[in-house]
């Protein structure tokens, strides 16, 4: 109670006395006087309760001291987060007075470099005081300041480490491993999955490609695809693969790292170490987020530099990556990315950059395939619905074949085979493309195969191919019969109306006419040598092309004329 109010309360008292009868008695004025003590102690009582409450928040803040253990790789900024580790009464007391969601260790948020300064650079766990600002969230509390102390409260647990990097259900907060202090565990419902996280640097060498802002909450990411040397050394959980096999480093633009990496090349291959790395073994119900960081570029393969610019006008994406070469498509930054891809094959052992393809409006899927005659990884193919973004119509679905050739010569380059189920023929005086299973001038396309040779900075090459037609077509020309030493020969030169019931390629520059290749050929046409004109009805119309010369080929049905 306050001066002020406490004689203002007497004043009132006097005042109410001289209203009243003068009182002289001595046990009257003592009486008084416990009834002005008595309302006192009434009104300081009141004034406590409303202290009591007010104090009961502040001691929320107010704990005499926040202690435990910090977990960290001595990798700060001017803002961010700590991994801390509360000790038995601490631990204690932040249950009961906060709503955090926290098993063994708990995250810790500052916002200055200051906060931070004194703190070590050295990966360890050291024993530390917090002084809590304001409650953060149900993950995470922000600190005003942190200092490391000598003695803390009761430590629960001392962490052991693990001779392999294989890690179990057992594993938990300030387990080590591989160079590494675990400082996060958090286990699913019935332990179906687990988020593992760590403190400490990993040494990684592999390819990196780098996305732009467009593509993930506006953030610059990128991802290691680490050798098998490198993961190796990575912390697996019962022996699952390290995020699924291939993806091992899912980084974000958090240093001046990152666009030196971007000035190399959008997609390249280096040495590494990153800092920050967790592992999701089973599942948890989550994708992967971009939280590892590159600590150091130790070096970067110089074969790569230029290679593919990074930019937020594109998108430069590793479809798939062998021991022999690299699948990437490049695309422009709209809605329809994958309609405007197009497609290289980087050659691993010679830096090649070789042009296979441009989408022209289909998405195409990668998948591996085989043949005996060829090494494992040589053969691909891609694979489209045949749905076209650009025009918004249905196609045919079609698949391409490649095979990837790795010189072995210094003044050769490497070279990529494609084999085509569909064709591009002369229709008139424009195109159309055919694909297998469709019919062209009567007669249906059963088999098709184009090959093309693909070089580095070079236009695609006709090889060969092979295109093969069942039905029936009615063709004009000049028939030519030889037979002599060399043996017996039929074949049919078509003319312009002849030529024009014919299927043929747009790069084919060949006469017009095929090979009859009846088994009876000389029954129907005689052995003797002549050149006449002719019409007639044919079938299996077979195109055959190859740069070392070929003959296409059909089988006659009916001579309808032949005249002189």
């Amino acid at each position: 109670m306050s001066k002020k109010f406490f004689i203002f309360f007497i004043v009132i008292l006097l005042l109410s006395s001289c209203s009243k009868q003068i009182q002289t008695n001595v046990d009257e004025k003592i009486t008084n006087e416990e009834q002005d003590i008595k309302e006192e102690d009434n009104i300081n009582k009141d004034d406590t309760s409303e202290e009591d409450t007010a104090n009961e928040e502040k001691s929320k803040y107010e704990k005499p001291r926040y202690t435990g253990e910090l977990i960290t790789d001595g990798y700060y900024s001017n803002s961010g987060s700590l991994v801390f580790v509360p000790d038995k009464e601490t631990k204690e007391y932040i249950k009961n007075n906060f709503s955090f969601i926290f098993n063994e260790s708990m995250y810790l948020i500052y916002d200055s470099e200051d906060i931070v300064k004194d703190l070590p650079t050295e990966l360890g766990i050291y024993k530390v005081e917090i002084e809590p600002d304001i409650q953060g969230s149900d993950y995470y509390m922000k600190i005003s300041s942190i200092k490391l102390i000598d003695e803390i409260g009761t430590v629960e647990y001392e962490g052991k480490i693990y001779g392999t990097n294989n890690l179990d259900e057992n594993v938990r907060v300030k387990d080590k491993v591989g160079g590494l202090i675990v400082n996060y565990v958090h286990f699913t419902n019935e332990k179906e999955g687990v988020i593992i996280r760590f403190s400490g640097e990993l040494e990684v060498e592999g390819i990196y490609n780098l996305y732009n802002s467009h593509y993930h909450n506006n953030l610059n990411i990128g991802i290691i695809y680490a050798d098998k040397n490198s993961l190796k050394n990575f912390p697996i959980y019962n022996n699952q693969p390290v995020k699924g096999d291939k993806l091992s480093i899912f980084f974000a633009e958090t240093n001046d790292l990152y666009k030196e990496l971007a000035n190399h090349s959008a997609i390249g291959k280096g040495k590494f170490k990153i800092s920050n790395y967790y592992i999701i073994g089973g599942n948890v119900g989550m994708e992967f987020t971009p939280s590892e960081i590159i600590s150091e570029i130790v070096s970067l393969d110089k074969g790569y530099k230029g290679m593919f610019g990074f930019s937020n006008e594109s998108l430069v994406y590793i479809r798939e990556i062998t021991d022999k070469y690299i699948l990437v498509t490049e695309s422009p930054n709209d809605e329809n990315i994958s309609s405007e891809e197009i497609y290289y094959v980087i050659g691993r052992k010679n830096f090649s950059k070789i042009n296979i393809l441009s989408a022209n409006g289909y998405h195409y899927d990668y998948k591996k395939a085989s043949d005996e005659r060829f090494d494992e990884d040589e053969m691909f193919t891609l694979t489209t619905d045949g749905y076209n973004m650009r025009t918004n119509t249905q196609d045919d679905k079609h698949t391409i074949t490649y095979r990837f050739l790795e010189t072995i010569y210094s003044d050769d380059s490497d070279v990529v085979i494609k084999d085509l189920n569909y064709a591009v023929f002369k229709d008139g005086d424009g195109t159309k493309t055919i694909y297998e299973g469709q019919e062209f001038l009567g007669m249906k396309a059963e088999d098709i195969s184009v090959f093309y040779s693909c070089h580095e900075d070079q236009e695609d090459e006709l090889v060969k191919m092979r295109i093969r037609f069942s039905g029936k077509t009615t063709v004009t020309g000049k028939l030519l019969v030889s037979n002599s030493d060399l043996g017996y020969r039929a074949s049919l030169y078509c003319d312009e109306e002849g030529a024009k019931n014919l299927p043929c390629h747009i790069e084919d520059t060949r006469g017009v006419g095929f090979v009859i290749v009846n088994e009876n050929v000389q029954e129907l046409l005689g052995t003797e040598s002549f050149e006449k004109n002719c019409k007639l009805t044919i079938k299996n119309y077979t195109i055959h092309f190859a740069q070392n010369d070929a003959v296409n080929t059909a089988e006659i049905v009916s001579i309808d004329e032949l005249t002189e």
